[in-house]
């Protein structure tokens, strides 16, 4: 039997509100939730290596 690493699991807390922009999105095309909050994630991080400060400045809010 091959040896396999676990893929990372990276588990975060949404708004209900981003919670239902994930869900409608997904539904429109067709994919999962997950699935589009990866896509989301991949894009955060190409904009993120273009303009950091913007991007850590979405970061925080909602912050408690």
């Amino acid at each position: 039997m091959p040896y396999t690493t676990p893929k990372p699991y990276i588990g975060v807390y949404v708004h209900d509100s981003e919670d239902e922009m994930l869900k409608s999105i997904a539904r429109e095309n067709k994919i999962t939730r997950a699935q589009m909050a990866r896509a989301c994630m991949r894009a955060g991080l190409q904009i993120f290596e273009q303009n950091p400060e913007r991007v850590l400045a979405l970061a925080k809010v909602g912050e408690c």
